[in-house]
């Protein structure tokens, strides 16, 4: 079978998210307020039937937002909800002059290296600032933009993506209070590990399975681990051979399937593509041998927003 190739962006992201559903697909998410359940038919791309498809991120559909770096900007910036340190453009660093740092180890989607750093006394972005920064310097084409804000400037604020509105911003922290939501938002409360936020209780079928929120990949991804899981149950279709190329001269070899039906509290998603490779990622989560998956901006653009608060540890979906 001919393999397709496949692109995929450099910088991975991570917001370890595992929703909870009972038996067949049953809720156990909280909803504020709980009317009635909602449902996301996600169709196959048409891509699936290509032999050659780009689904690097299209820096004309990337959120983003102005950050003013030093004394300098503003500079245009996306967010990375899961990179530990915040990544400035190499070329940038450079015209501003900022003070080179120590490398600093770094995991990629395939591989784990080293990658330089700089210094900054203070970056701003909205009502929020920043102080005594050390960035990882990356090459612009490699991010593709002048910069990335990572969770060292997300730690105690709320990450919001507002895909009707095509806006991102970053705001205080809010409690999941009920009052706050309309009909159409799920609740996900989680707890914090390492940075990220971990909802615990995931099922897909009757296995359990982590979900981890991607916003710097167009795709999802899935490990091997709930490969074979969906295989041997019979939640997905037959496989592909693909080839996933991650930039920078780096490829791997991956499987493509489209699973039947993953359930997010009352959203079900029907249809959903994922790309199955054992990402570094994984390891470095303890999920390499736990059936995961990165959920990509494919799904989450199937909701209107998305709101990741990492002071009040709980994750909104909104739906349509």
């Amino acid at each position: 079978m001919l393999a397709r190739i496949v692109n995929l962006p450099t910088l991975c992201v991570l917001v370890a998210i595992s929703f909870a559903t009972s038996g067949a697909f049953g809720q156990t998410a909280q909803v504020a307020p709980a009317d009635k359940a909602a449902e996301i038919s996600v169709r196959i791309p048409t891509y699936a039937l290509q032999d050659q498809v780009d689904v690097l991120s299209d820096p004309s559909r990337r959120m983003r937002m102005d950050v003013n770096v030093g004394g300098a900007g503003p500079f245009s910036f996306s967010i990375d909800s899961g990179s530990p340190r915040s990544v400035i453009a190499t070329e940038l660093a450079e015209k501003l002059g900022l003070k080179e740092l120590s490398p600093v180890p770094i995991v990629r989607m395939a591989d784990e290296g080293m990658t330089p750093t700089v210094h900054t006394d203070r970056i701003a972005f909205g009502t929020q600032v920043l102080s005594g920064l050390q960035l990882s310097s990356v090459g612009r084409q490699g991010i593709g933009s002048d910069g990335v804000i990572g969770l060292d400037g997300l730690r105690d604020r709320r990450l919001i993506l507002d895909f009707q509105a095509q806006r991102m911003t970053v705001q205080n922290s809010k409690p999941a209070d009920s009052s706050y939501y309309d009909n159409r938002t799920i609740v996900a409360k989680a707890q914090s590990k390492l940075g990220q936020l971990i909802i615990s209780n995931a099922r897909l079928g009757d296995q359990p399975v982590s979900v981890v929120i991607d916003t710097g990949a167009d795709v999802t991804i899935g490990n091997m681990a709930l490969f074979n899981m969906l295989k041997q149950r019979g939640l997905a279709e037959a496989p592909q051979n693909v080839t996933l190329d991650l930039g920078a001269g780096r490829s791997v070899t991956a499987q493509y399937a489209v699973a039947h039906k993953l359930v997010i509290g009352l959203a079900k998603l029907d249809n959903v593509p994922i790309y199955f490779f054992d990402a570094a990622p994984f390891g470095q989560w303890e999920l390499a041998s736990k059936p995961s998956m990165l959920l990509g901006m494919d799904m989450l653009r199937k909701f209107d927003l998305v709101a990741i608060d990492f002071g009040g540890r709980h994750v909104d979906f909104r739906f349509p």
